[in-house]
This record gives C-alpha cells, sequence and structure tokens, in this order.
C-alpha cells in the first residue's frame, strides 16, 4: 500500500513539473486551469465536471466573463481526516486562485481528483 502511494505521489509531481516546464497549450489541464481562465474573457455560467478520488468528486465553478467567482467540491466518498480536508478547503482555494488547488501531502489522489474535476468543469464550459 505504501509503494502504490508513493508511486502516485511521484507520479502527480513529474506530472505537475513537467507541466510547469512545458510551454504548449496541451499540457495538463488541471495545471492550466488558471491560466485558461484567465486568458478567456465572455465566458459566463455554471458548469459541473466529476473525477474519480476515492470516490466520486464533483467541482462545479461559476463563471463570470472568465473569471471563477464561486466554487462548490463534493466528494463524499473521501477519507474523513485525510480527504475530507481537501474538499472542504478546495471550494475557496479554487477561486482565490483562478484555477488549480495545490496537491495536499497525504491526500494526493483527493488533490488530483478535484484538479481533475475542475479541468473537466472548465472544459464543459469551453476553456
Amino acid at each position: 500500500m505504501r509503494k502504490r502511494i508513493a508511486a502516485l505521489a511521484l507520479a502527480a509531481v513529474l506530472a505537475f513539473g513537467l507541466a510547469a516546464c512545458g510551454g504548449s497549450s496541451s499540457s495538463t489541464a488541471a495545471a492550466d486551469a488558471g491560466e485558461t481562465a484567465e486568458a478567456s474573457a465572455g465566458v459566463s455560467g455554471e458548469f459541473t465536471g466529476t473525477a474519480t478520488g476515492m470516490g466520486e468528486v464533483s467541482v462545479t465553478v461559476t463563471l463570470t466573463d472568465g473569471v471563477i467567482t464561486a466554487c462548490e467540491v463534493v466528494g463524499d466518498g473521501e477519507t474523513e481526516g485525510i480527504g475530507s480536508p481537501v474538499i472542504e478547503a478546495a471550494g475557496e482555494e479554487i477561486v482565490s486562485a483562478n484555477g488549480a488547488i495545490d496537491v495536499v501531502a497525504g491526500a494526493t489522489i483527493t488533490s488530483d481528483a478535484v484538479n481533475k474535476a475542475l479541468a473537466a468543469a472548465l472544459e464543459e464550459a469551453g476553456l
């Protein structure tokens, strides 16, 4: 189990590291979510995306002229005390960053699921 968690953590670090170094628009959608939202003016509405963490994670964002003005994150199946604090704090963090959250050590699966669900919601918005 520890090897699996370590492998997932390493994969997440590598993915975010490569996304940060890559200059192309084909880099990871979750890493580019904030940049995409800032660069796309005029998109408004409520958009929802889902991803799988320890359970299903759903992110609903409200966009006003391409800026995230509200966010609701739901993940009832996430591990209490490990993934649940990420779910509770993610909405405010997404709004303040206007994009993806930082990966939380020990809750990598949940953090990644939140970012993937956010990317799916922004993709639904056409961003």
